[in-house]
């Protein structure tokens, strides 16, 4: 009986133990998957880290090549996802497939988000399904500038061309840029060219060293294209219908705005003061040799050629600074195509833009010597013309734009986020 009882206890501790080793088993494996799950997270965790390093280099130079062409004439919202995605795929060799770019436009700046989906090779033993990994980055320009000079031709001729040696322009806080297509929108030939950026829809030929040059550029458009014509004022403090054609030779005169319907010649050695209003000038503007003419607040609207010529004539004129003609000195009829110049052995000090959509603005003098124009920027662009020449000994000094929101062009793209 001893010997039975004690098989049977023999007996029971080895189920016991069978058991204990069962459960031991089962503890054993739920741990080692745990550990295993938790090793692979790791193990992927790295994979992701390093995936999104690649994303955020690739939304890095999607949005810094994206930026620089947002000044361009294909700028839209297709072509710069196009030019965000081939700079993302250049940028990265380390993915399994190319990134998915997003752009969105914000005008002056692209946000770019590239993205890939997490590749999983151990978290699926926990239960992790994975998504997608995405990186961000917003680029813009910084700097840049605004036109001082602008040629509005769309044609394929030359919108701005500087020639001669002797021929100086001095626009060193502003950009000259033209709207033409041609291979040479901006030509500088010859003289004195000191800009910080020369931009074209066209091509650029002849810039000058240290500057940044902009080839199939954005069209800019007419930053006076909503100004109205002017009505004609009959009022107080005018000549009314009554203003003369000529101011004559050999005096010293007051004029004030008004309807002047069969132009206005400023003869020799005159002396004149402008009182300030807007000159309606139904015909032409001509200004001889060897007279002073000044005013304030003087806005001229011309249906007819602009002729300032000469020597020795010494012009001190200045726009409003305030009203629908603020900043805008002469103005010339939108339906008119003649020729504005401005020539001899002058010296014009203005303040304000001149503003001929429709007609060539021409500054020259001859194999000497040439006029000096000195212009003092109003509220926006010194010269909007069709087209603009500046040649024979002619010096063009010109000031940077105030800021007044519009188009900049130039500067230096930049990550931002």
């Amino acid at each position: 009986m001893v010997w039975s009882e004690l098989s049977h206890a023999v007996h029971m501790i080895g189920r016991r133990l069978r058991s204990v080793r069962g459960v031991v088993a089962i503890v054993t494996a739920i741990g080692a998957a745990m550990l295993f799950g938790f090793v692979g997270l790791a193990v992927d965790g790295g994979f992701w880290y390093g995936t999104h390093a690649a994303l955020q280099v690739a939304a890095d130079a999607g949005a810094m090549a994206a930026a620089r062409q947002i000044d361009s004439s294909n700028a839209s919202q297709a072509y710069l996802q196009s030019v965000a995605q081939s700079a993302a795929n250049k940028s990265v060799s380390t993915l399994r497939s190319s990134p998915a770019v997003g752009l969105v436009w914000n005008g002056g700046s692209v946000t770019v988000t590239a993205s890939a989906p997490e590749q999983l090779f151990f978290s699926e033993i926990v239960g992790y399904l994975g998504g997608n990994l995405v990186a961000r980055a917003i680029a813009g320009t910084t700097g840049g500038s605004q036109p001082c000079v602008l040629a509005l031709t769309s044609s394929s001729t030359t919108g701005v061309l500087v020639q001669d040696n002797g021929t100086t322009v001095n626009s060193p806080d502003c950009a000259m840029y033209s709207d033409a297509s041609g291979t040479s929108s901006v030509d500088i030939k010859g003289g004195d060219v000191t800009v910080p950026v020369v931009g074209a829809v066209g091509s650029v030929v002849g810039a000058p060293t240290n500057t940044q040059v902009i080839q199939g550029g954005a069209v800019l458009p007419d930053p006076y294209a909503n100004l109205a014509v002017p009505i004609p004022s009959y009022g107080a403090g005018t000549c009314g219908t009554s203003c003369p054609a000529s101011a004559g030779a050999n005096v010293t005169t007051d004029l004030s705005p008004g309807y002047y319907g069969s132009g206005l010649d400023i003869s020799k050695n005159s002396t004149v003061s402008l009182a300030p209003g807007v000159y309606y000038i139904d015909g032409n503007l001509t200004l001889n040799g060897d007279s002073t003419i000044t005013g304030t607040g003087v806005t001229f609207y011309v249906t007819g050629s602009i002729s300032w010529n000469g020597n020795n004539n010494t012009v001190s004129l200045s726009a409003p600074t305030s009203g629908t003609y603020s900043g805008v000195l002469i103005f010339q009829s939108r339906t008119d195509s003649s020729q504005a110049s401005f020539s001899g052995n002058s010296t014009f000090n203005i303040s304000g833009s001149i503003y001929t959509p429709d007609a060539s603005v021409v500054f020259t003098g001859n194999d000497t010597t040439g006029p000096v124009v000195n212009i003092t920027p109003g509220v926006g662009v010194n010269v909007v013309s069709q087209t603009v020449t500046v040649a024979g000994h002619a010096t063009i000094n010109t000031g940077e734009p105030p800021s007044t929101g519009g188009q900049t062009v130039g500067g230096t793209p930049f990550l931002s986020g």
